[in-house]
């Protein structure tokens, strides 16, 4: 069991928790739900021991661990080396046991319900098994308290379900399990008793199964949680339109939306970052159309994308090509189409072009990408797709992540370039995420488009209602 006893923490002269208290037991999944920033992350990293809080405790009777953020896995070594990485079953003159670890991998497997074969490379995974496979190398290393924080981000409903199915066999074979996660949709399929954390403190905590999520979403986000919204729709032409876009894979089914120059449009659901990855060509289409200006084209590929005008920055910033050995300077000019891009007076012309939008300083320019926090990341990430000159900006999740005092940093860039005249699509498991950036909400369940909405006067609990199948309110 592990119990908090009124926990508090201040970051940054302000409070982040305040008197947080709750006990979760062995065999229950105990989830901590709340919005962006209400201080999720931080009271993961307290319970795991990794932050020390300025007031209170954690009492557990075992030692807890932490999952979160990205995949740590070797991509060279299979799901099997993964598992037992550094604990790898020998034989008797000391050699790797290759078959022992290969049925200890299977049973590990077995017990969270997962049909997998052990000698598969990690590198061929998709997110929901690589989460699977992480999972299962907790169970090996016989770890008792489990907390996930927001494990299935940036998943698909297939992905998602994979992972909520696993940690559900955690908690069924007696383990201890902490979810925190915002997602309430995922929550009500995961979870035994919910406490919410809003504003720093805690509610709770609640039978799941005895709260609706229409009254969940209320108290993660507060009834009127509906930030100022920007101007209806302007009639402008589409520059982008997506007309009956399925995947290969059959992730989703029959997606039209459009865009136009000025405007931002949010895909709210699991399924975003497949279409995103699909309309670039990373995912491989099995029909529909893209059309640039009306003009319908085909991509194998992301750079081919790229050189249409179209910029796509990931959720995980390493697939947004980033160079985190590089300096900032060189990361942004490289996007520029003119040779010689370590030329340190091209890098200050670059960057000065994007200073005054993105507060990105020039006096960053000689400091490695990787040495920096992800808010500022990200800022690079969106100067490489201004001077690329992209009329079209694809964004996954753009605030995962980010701390939650950034987030309006990151949201005000977001509406400035939209402004400069880029069409932006955003990729969304948020709710309120959509609501604070978006003109329109294209709402995404099981892969399948159920709207296309204008944001104005839309709340949180009107997107649960027609996520679960509500006309809209139109």
């Amino acid at each position: 069991m592990v119990r908090t006893v009124s926990l508090t923490k201040r970051l940054a002269g302000s409070v982040v928790l305040d008197s947080v208290d709750f006990e979760a037991r062995p065999g229950e999944v105990m989830a901590i739900a709340g919005a962006g920033g209400a201080g999720k992350s931080t009271l993961c990293r307290i319970l795991a021991g990794l932050v020390r809080p300025d007031a209170g405790q954690v009492l557990s009777d075992h030692q807890v661990r932490l999952l979160d953020g990205e995949p740590v896995l070797v991509d060279g070594l299979s799901v099997a080396e993964n598992v037992w990485l550094g604990a790898e079953p020998r034989n008797r003159l000391g050699l790797l046991d290759r078959a022992e670890m290969h049925r200890r991998t299977a049973q590990v497997l077995a017990q969270l319900g997962i049909e997998l074969d052990p000698a598969t490379a990690v590198s061929r995974l998709g997110p929901g098994s690589q989460r699977v496979t992480q999972l299962a190398r907790m169970v090996a290393s016989g770890v008792e308290v489990i907390v996930l924080d927001d494990p299935v981000a940036a998943m698909n409903t297939k992905q998602s379900d994979l992972v909520l199915g696993a940690v559900r066999k955690l908690a069924s074979a007696g383990k201890t399990v902490i979810y925190a996660g915002q997602r309430v949709c995922e929550l009500s399929k995961v979870a035994d008793r919910v406490t919410v954390l809003r504003c720093g403190s805690a509610l709770g905590p609640f039978h799941a199964r005895g709260v609706d999520s229409q009254d969940l979403a209320a108290m993660v986000f507060g009834h009127e949680a509906v930030p100022t919204v920007p101007e209806p729709r302007r009639q402008v032409a589409d520059v982008l339109e997506v007309r009956d876009l399925a995947t290969i894979e059959g992730s989703i089914q029959d997606i039209s939306f459009g865009v136009g120059a000025g405007e931002v449009v949010a895909l709210v659901g699991g399924e975003s970052a497949d279409v995103l990855r699909a309309i670039t060509g990373s995912v491989g289409a099995r029909s529909g159309q893209i059309l640039i200006h009306g003009e319908r084209k085909s991509f194998r590929r992301p750079s081919e994308a790229t050189r249409a005008g179209i910029g796509y920055i990931a959720g995980n910033l390493d697939a947004s090509g980033l160079l985190p050995n590089y300096s900032a300077g060189a990361n942004v000019a490289v996007a520029e189409p003119i040779h010689n891009w370590h030329s340190r007076s091209k890098v200050r012309r670059v960057l000065g072009s994007v200073e005054k939008l993105l507060n990105i300083g020039v006096s960053d320019i000689r400091r490695p990408v990787g040495e920096m926090p992800a808010t500022q990341q990200r800022r690079i990430a969106f100067a490489r797709s201004l001077v690329a000159e992209s009329e079209i900006l694809l964004l996954a999740d753009p605030l995962k992540g980010i701390p939650g005092h950034a987030h309006p940093e990151i949201l005000r860039i977001i509406r400035a370039l939209a402004k400069a005249g880029v069409a932006v699509v955003v990729g969304c498991g948020v709710v309120t995420d959509a609501l604070a950036m978006a003109d329109r909400i294209v709402l995404l369940r099981f892969g399948r488009m159920v709207c296309d909405v204008p944001v104005r006067g839309l709340s949180t609990q009107d997107i649960i209602r027609m996520s679960a199948g509500a006309r809209p309110g139109r």
